[in-house]
Parts: structure tokens; sequence; C-alpha cells
């Protein structure tokens, strides 16, 4: 390991290479930038596919998982516009649910998203059901 790297809720970075902090441009948000000129293919970060925004990730969510497999039952993840609804709501859980911490891995992130009037609406089932 570089003696630069950084680990947090289990993706590494090199910090020697990457800084992380907020930007303008994401409105506030979180942004990622260079600390030095990089070499073209140079490993800049390492994220366990476990703590990625997925459906996979929802259904593991103690709140969110059931509530998907409520709504969708066993189809949730065969079909393409399941998934993309679970990811939503997986974010919208994190944002807007009661704090788990099944939430913590992804809280960081989500709080450094744009969250306004032009990110649409969460679906009604998924309002009522909170």
């Amino acid at each position: 390991t570089h003696h630069g790297a950084t680990t947090h809720h289990g993706a590494t970075y090199d910090a020697d290479l990457i800084n992380v902090r907020p930007s303008p441009a994401t409105g506030g948000g979180l942004g990622v930038f260079a600390a030095r000129e990089v070499a073209p293919k140079t490993r800049l970060a390492s994220i366990p596919v476990e703590r990625c925004v997925t459906a996979a990730a929802a259904l593991r969510h103690g709140l969110l998982g059931p509530r998907l497999r409520e709504a969708f039952g066993a189809g949730v993840m065969e079909e393409y516009a399941n998934t993309q609804i679970a990811a939503r709501a997986l974010l919208a859980a994190v944002r807007y649910g009661p704090p788990h911490a099944d939430s913590e891995p992804w809280r960081a992130y989500v709080d450094s998203l744009p969250w306004d009037e032009t990110c649409g609406e969460v679906p009604a089932r998924w309002a009522a059901a909170a």
C-alpha cells in the first residue's frame, strides 16, 4: 500500500494523487481533484462493489430491502427498471430515512449530492411506505 493511502468505509484512495473537497461546480458538494499530474492508467482509488449504489446494495439494506422485496417480489433484480428504482430508493432512504447503520457507508456521498427541486420526486408509493 502506498504511504498516501487513505481508507474510508472500505474504499481506498491515494491522498498523494487526489484530494476530496467541497466543489463550487457541484453546488458545494464533494469533488475529486488531482493533487498533482497523474500518469494515464494510474489507479486513483479502489471502491468495493458492496459500497456502490446498486440494486443489490438496496436489497441488503436492513430497512429498505424488505420493502423492495414486498413491492417487487422476486423480480426486483430481473427487470432493469426495477434495479434503477431500487438504487434510487437507496439514495432516498439514506437521505430522508431514519438513521440506520446500513445507511452510513453512503451517508457522505449522498449528502454531497445536489438535493433540490431538480432532483425529481420520490415515487408516492415509497413516500407512503416511509
